[in-house]
């Protein structure tokens, strides 16, 4: 089977003398080739060549940049045991380019398993093409790609023949080399630019410069460098300057006229050349680079809290995202605003293209029900060049979710026994958006009779039966009878009490009265959320006939449509919204309230609709 695989070449020789030892020879590497791995050439320069690991063979075509010619002085070798095979190297001036002409043959014997390195001596001279380094572990046979699989094999790699090492005893392994350039007589080039930097201040005047270095053996009296910058494929500035006495191997700074760039956020070419008459190799003359103007420019992406609707005496956590959008990064002041509300967040390090949240201090929701407050949030940066998305606004409605009410008194009856004694049932109802955690609830007789229970989470929109103490009247009737409930912040103080008149029994009470409310009150629209249509209930109690509206509004404030206009009687009632404006268009998705005003009476809920 193979003995070796190939890896690198090691040095180079001029004129006769080898001057490649001061390439470091790593022998403790085990994998090079896999997947990739870098070289480097006397001069610094590096290579490098990728490992096809999959498919156990490599591909190293030489880089177009070397000049010719170059010698081959040594290669790197990893033996797998201490057998000896045939070391090669071919030209490729075989048919269609697969190697032909024997340059080198040597009988190797690896001195043990691992890496070693193996001298060519004298070294090879390549004038053109490229080269082919590989062994031989059957002696006398020499490579031809027209023998049988079972005598050779190699792998299609797109550039060229590169057999795999697996075939057998008389697999061959080829590659091509990596290889070395001579020193050239005349050769110079760029090997830095130094201004512009790839981030330049905006209308500040520069001199471009660089750094150029004789890389030939013999010393340049005087040539041309050529600066050159261009904007969207235009150029806007070139010059020449002339170095003079430059010796072999040295450096020096050219240095241009001044330049003025243009406004924040350009972007720019510029190309840097050396121009020496007989220069051997062209490929390193040039350097350049992209470079922008610095752009100063952040701005507020989104607001994320609080919710478009909040709730009166409730705290919030506003919450924006703010963005980089220029090429630096930026330290930004973050100012949220909201009514009398402020407060600021310091951003510091932004990256360019990065986005941060920014959460600010609790805002209290003042105790105001159904106002709409205005929220803008800027971000503040030195220099900002786009003021456009500095700040981001959007209103916030505000209301009161807080309603309890007395919805009826259950007992005792409208007419009693004065000589009895009678339980006291009321219902009191959360007609409100929130679970109430406790309130209290109080029951007045004009006789006396005074008793009081807590009502602790009653969720919004249910009801709970309250058993007073027993109520035995101490004086003669009629009575009143009067439950309050007692909630801070309550939206509606129509409902939250409720008195009756009590009288002695004085014959046979009415079998069957019709039920009428007791108590004004806007109840949740079902369904909520809706599509297409919703229906929304309200109630009026007994009484005189009211003037009732109903109305709906968008969250800024503004009317949608009038449901109800009109005086009605007293009793429950109910409306069908099917979604559309005054107009008859249909509106679109989101957040709506609707508010009821039956004569002292105002209560607004909130409904969605979905598209």
């Amino acid at each position: 089977m193979l003995r070796g695989l190939f890896l690198g070449l090691l040095g180079m020789v001029v004129l006769g003398t080898r001057v490649g030892a001061e390439v470091e020879r790593d022998l403790s590497i085990d994998f090079l080739l896999s997947p990739a791995e870098t070289l480097y050439h006397d001069d610094g320069t590096p290579e490098s060549y990728e490992g096809t690991w999959d498919a156990m063979c490599e591909r190293m075509p030489a880089p177009s940049s070397t000049p010719y010619p170059f010698d081959i002085i040594a290669v790197r070798w990893n033996a797998f045991d201490t057998s000896s095979f045939t070391f090669h190297i071919w030209g490729d001036d075989g048919a269609g380019g697969l190697p032909g002409t024997s340059l080198f043959s040597q009988v190797v014997n690896p001195p043990s398993s691992g890496w070693f390195e193996i001298t060519i001596s004298p070294p090879v001279t390549i004038a053109d093409g490229f080269i082919y380094i590989g062994c031989l572990t059957a002696v006398g046979i020499g490579f031809d790609e027209t023998d049988p699989d079972s005598n050779q094999a190699y792998w299609d790699y797109g550039l060229g023949w590169e057999p795999i090492w697996w075939t057998g005893p008389y697999g061959d392994f080829l590659i091509r080399a990596i290889i070395e350039p001579t020193p050239l007589q005349n050769d110079v080039g760029v090997v830095e630019i130094v201004v512009p930097d790839t981030l330049i201040n905006p209308h500040e005047p520069l001199d471009p410069k660089a750094i150029v270095q004789n890389h030939g053996v013999l010393d340049q009296d005087s040539f041309p460098d050529l600066c050159t910058i261009d904007s969207a494929a235009i150029n806007i500035y070139a010059d020449i300057e002339s170095v003079f006495a430059l010796a072999s191997g040295e450096t020096t700074t050219v240095i241009f006229p001044t330049w003025t760039p243009g406004g924040p956020g350009n972007l720019y070419e510029v190309s840097i050349c050396t121009d020496l008459t007989g220069d051997e190799l062209p490929q390193n003359d040039c350097l350049g680079r992209s470079f922008r103007t610095i752009l100063h420019d952040g701005g507020v992406d989104a607001i994320l809290q609080p919710p478009d609707t909040v709730f009166i005496d409730l705290g919030y956590y506003p919450v924006a995202t703010v963005h980089n959008y220029g090429n630096v990064p930026e330290s930004l002041e973050v100012i949220c605003a909201i009514d009398s509300y402020e407060d600021t967040f310091h951003v510091t390090g932004l990256a360019p293209a990065a986005s941060l949240p920014c959460t600010f201090g609790v805002w209290q929701v003042p105790i105001a029900d159904s106002t709409l407050y205005q929220m803008t949030v800027a971000s503040v940066v030195i220099g900002d060049s786009n003021a456009a998305n500095d700040t981001l606004s959007k209103v916030i409605f505000a209301y009161n979710p807080h309603d309890v009410g007395v919805d009826s008194i259950l007992s005792p009856p409208d007419s009693i026994d004065p000589d009895s004694a009678y339980s006291v049932t009321v219902l009191a109802t959360n007609f409100g958006e929130v679970t109430e955690d406790s309130f209290w609830v109080k029951c007045i007789v004009d006789d006396g009779y005074i008793d009081s229970l807590e009502v602790f989470g009653l969720d919004a929109g249910t009801s709970d039966t309250l058993d007073f103490a027993l109520w035995t009247p101490i004086s003669l009737g009629p009575w009143t009878m009067c439950v309050y409930v007692l909630l801070p912040f309550d939206r509606n103080v129509v409902n939250d009490s409720l008195c009756v008149m009590i009288y002695e029994m004085v014959g046979v009470e009415e079998s069957s009265r019709t039920p009428m409310p007791k108590v004004f009150a806007l109840l949740q629209s079902r369904p909520n959320p809706f599509a297409p249509a919703t229906t929304i209930l309200y109630q009026i109690p007994a009484g005189e006939d009211v003037n009732v509206s109903l109305r709906v509004y968008d969250v800024s404030g503004k009317l949608v449509r009038t449901l109800v206009d009109k005086t009605e009687c007293p009793g429950y009632r109910s409306v069908v919204w099917d979604g559309r404006d005054g107009s008859g268009k249909t509106v679109a998705g989101g957040i709506y309230f609707y508010r009821l005003r039956a004569g002292h009476f105002t209560s607004t809920r909130k409904m969605v609709v979905i598209r």
